[in-house]
């Protein structure tokens, strides 16, 4: 059996799908489960508010103002207070219980990887830099955190938002809400161009930020060796050298094209906004 290299595992993860890797997660989810249908809950009803206000501001112009029904400002006006209050608490809501539970799931997530890095072979750990596993067990960790406590809520309630907005606008006017859900559809296939360019680069700089903390592991344990040699000035040249290609080189090229996307899409959204308002009522 040829030995566990990080090239092998690398090659080993490759074929894994991503939504094939956070399905595997699901079991660390479902203690959580109650929590997560709370989130959800409050994320669903906080957007529920958020579309009906301007529904509300809508009643208020051309009903209570267009036919002089001054009595129903009081009501409608308090009706918008209480809907901006229900959604802030919402969130608030939200947020208070994510803090905890997706913190939790990290933590038993962590408590399961060092146990089973300890298990490993010494041999696994001799072909892995340190700073590899150093990287993965924080970085992606991480990353996993952030998508079960933002990642995955915000991509339902933004289809679910995105849906009750089309539906709304076509119910108001049709031809408006159609104009609307069909001009946004070139915008899928430029978000999993992107999404393909990006998953390469951040794995790029991940590797490089787990290179750069062998670096300094390795340098940190040595330090008297490179001090005796007097090599602690070509040590810290490559520091500074690796620290460069991560940081600089590869952390640019990271943010350049997530900059260009956004700047993209909101400059379509402005463009957009524009045009349907030049369009005949």
């Amino acid at each position: 059996m040829p030995p566990v290299t990080p090239l092998l595992v690398t090659r080993a993860s490759a074929r894994v799908r991503p939504v094939g890797a956070l399905w595997r997660l699901r079991g660390y989810l479902r203690p959580f489960r109650f929590q997560m249908i709370v989130m959800f809950a409050a994320a669903i009803g906080a957007v529920a508010a958020e579309i009906t206000i301007p529904l509300l501001i809508k009643a208020v112009i051309d009903g209570a103002i267009a036919h002089g029904y001054r009595q129903l400002l009081v009501p409608l006006a308090l009706a918008a207070i209480g809907l901006g209050t229900a959604e802030a608490l919402l969130n608030l809501i939200r947020r208070w219980i994510q803090a905890s539970a997706v913190a939790a799931m990290e933590k038993t997530i962590r408590d399961d990887l060092y146990a089973h890095l300890q298990r490993l072979p010494t041999s696994f750990h001799d072909n892995w830099q340190s700073g590899q596993l150093l990287s993965r067990a924080t970085t992606d960790l991480s990353s996993i955190r952030r998508f079960a406590g933002f990642g995955l809520i915000f991509m339902v309630t933004n289809v679910i938002t995105f849906v009750a907005v089309v539906a709304l606008l076509i119910r108001l006017n049709w031809w408006l809400g159609l104009v609307t859900g069909v001009v946004f559809a070139p915008v899928l296939p430029v978000c999993l161009r992107f999404e393909k360019r990006y998953r390469v680069l951040s794995r790029r700089v991940q590797d490089q930020e787990g290179d750069l903390a062998t670096l300094i592991e390795e340098a940190a344990t040595g330090i008297r060796v490179l001090k005796a040699l007097g090599r602690g000035r070509l040590a810290g040249a490559r520091h500074d050298a690796q620290t460069y290609v991560c940081t600089r080189r590869d952390g640019v090229e990271t943010v350049t094209p997530v900059g260009s996307v956004r700047h993209g899409l909101e400059m379509f959204a402005s463009e957009l906004q524009a045009a349907i308002k030049e369009l005949p009522a």
